[in-house]
């Protein structure tokens, strides 16, 4: 330190006044730790003539709050982002904006269905064709002409519907349980073929 101060002193440094709180903690032990003053500033006095008005102002602990007010923020708009990718799209309001869009065209992108292979193996691109083969497969898979060994399998499932619970899923749907279940709904959603 010593070495400092005569570096200082040969030069014909002058320190530089200081504003804010003089020391900075260097240790983070409880009941305060120990301080020092680090953020010095030297001027010699050619330098002074002309700035006049220079000093060191700390601002440390204002970095500090700045620096975790600004992290917060950054976690609050990665989060705003994050819910703004599954946000209700029109409740938002945000029909048209370049965000929305690219989300939109990316999904449908990778949910678009390009073709089917049919039980020939024959490649099909075409949307009348797609159909054709999905409800030839959903046909043959749930229809059969003669069920062999039905009843040992049936034997294994176990009836999860109560006698109670069929009669009540067996009775005519009324139209207010209709009305309802459509109040019910998302109204910013429409539902689909089915």
């Amino acid at each position: 330190m010593n070495d400092f101060h005569r570096f200082v002193s040969d030069c014909h440094m002058l320190d530089l006044r200081y504003e804010g709180y003089p020391y900075i903690s260097r240790n983070q032990r409880e009941g305060g730790g120990i301080h020092e003053r680090l953020d010095r500033g030297f001027a010699n006095d050619h330098w002074l003539r002309i700035y006049p008005e220079a000093q060191v102002v700390y601002q440390g602990n204002k970095i500090k709050r700045l620096e975790k007010d600004l992290k917060t923020e950054l976690q609050k708009e990665e989060q705003y982002w994050k819910l703004k990718s599954r946000v209700e799209w029109l409740q938002e309001g945000d029909k048209n904006t370049k965000f929305f869009h690219s989300k939109t065209v990316s999904r449908r992108r990778i949910n678009r269905l390009h073709g089917l292979e049919d039980q020939g193996g024959i490649w099909y691109g075409e949307e009348y064709d797609i159909k054709r083969i999905v409800e030839s497969y959903f046909q043959d898979l749930f229809t059969s002409a003669n069920p062999v060994g039905i009843d040992e399998i049936l034997e294994c499932v176990h009836a999860i519907v109560s006698f109670q619970d069929n009669i009540s899923l067996s009775k005519p749907i009324l139209a207010n349980e209709v009305v309802a279940a459509v109040k019910q709904l998302n109204p910013s959603k429409s539902s689909g073929l089915d």
